[in-house]
């Protein structure tokens, strides 16, 4: 390969507050709360608002919710995909993150039917495998899709992985609703990482990657590109994690982020396109907004 495994910048999960996150538990939910049912994630997901034959964008960790009346993973997981449909209807199209960061700075090969979803919640790994789900092509940060408009959001994307082009921008694009299950919205927010690249944030910069992919059933070398993090500089441990983004995003627009409680947790629905205008209004305003304060160490720098 023509880079190593060590590299200048720390690269951005999808959305990579989630597995590093505090556990968020709900005030009010009683521990002995019962097993959730379908009837109840289909009460949850109507009482959200969620759109009827329009675009759902699912970010998850669905064990968050604890204990769902039928056993085993298979059961909790066509349940919720039922009853986003039932809620949505036949002609919703169901997105979610497929990413594989894991796959940056090491030779694996990018399969886009093979290549397994890496952190980022079973519910997508299980779209992701069904038979009639579409990925994006990317082998660091894909999509996957279901319904009439998967191919217009995950067909000919750009090798970017956010910015034009990108599932995020057509989500944007179709108004896509995205539903935050068992997951601080704020925590969950892959479009966070949209906005840095769209409004060119300093502390990131792009970088090329060749990758081996499998491309028409042979092996070939390809470029991608990602838009990464300065290692050298602080402004990692400088992450406030959305707290300003979402704080303004949720003073502009009063009760844009609907919630409802299921199980031992909750779910959350906003529109994609109002968090992604009002984020980009704050990073105009503040370059820094996704940080506590402006980093100290600015390699970007002259």
């Amino acid at each position: 390969m023509r880079f190593s495994a060590k590299r200048s910048a720390a690269f951005p999960a999808p959305f990579e507050c989630v597995h590093r996150r505090k556990v968020f538990t709900p005030i009010g939910l009683s521990m002995t709360r019962r097993p959730y049912t379908f009837q109840d994630i289909v009460a949850a997901y109507a009482s959200l608002g969620l759109p009827r034959s329009g675009v759902v964008y699912v970010v998850s960790d669905i064990g968050l919710l604890m204990h769902y009346a039928e056993p085993g993973r298979e059961a909790v997981l066509t349940a919720h995909l039922a009853a986003l449909r039932e809620v949505g209807g036949e002609d919703l199209t169901v997105v979610v993150p497929t990413a594989s960061m894991n796959l940056l700075g090491t030779d694996t090969v990018f399969s886009l039917s093979r290549t397994p979803a890496y952190r980022v919640g079973v519910f997508s790994e299980h779209v992701r495998r069904l038979p009639s789900a579409r990925r994006s092509f990317h082998p660091f940060n894909s999509y996957a899709a279901l319904g009439p408009q998967a191919s217009a959001i995950v067909d000919d994307v750009s090798r970017h992985g956010y910015g034009w082009g990108s599932p995020e921008a057509r989500m944007i694009d179709l108004d896509a609703t995205v539903l935050s299950i068992g997951v601080e919205p704020r925590m969950s927010a892959s479009t966070t990482h949209h906005v840095e690249q769209v409004m060119t944030v300093p502390y990131r910069y792009v970088k090329e990657f060749r990758h081996p992919v499998e491309r028409n059933g042979a092996v070939v070398e390809e470029y991608f590109y990602m838009y990464l993090m300065y290692r050298e500089s602080d402004v990692q441990g400088l992450r406030n994690f959305g707290l300003k983004l979402f704080g303004d995003f949720t003073n502009r627009h009063p009760g844009a982020i609907r919630s409802a409680r299921l199980g031992k947790g909750q779910v959350h629905a906003y529109s994609m396109r109002e968090y992604f205008r009002s984020a980009c209004e704050t990073i105009f305003r503040d370059p820094y907004a996704w940080c506590d304060r402006p980093p100290a160490i600015r390699p970007w720098q002259s």
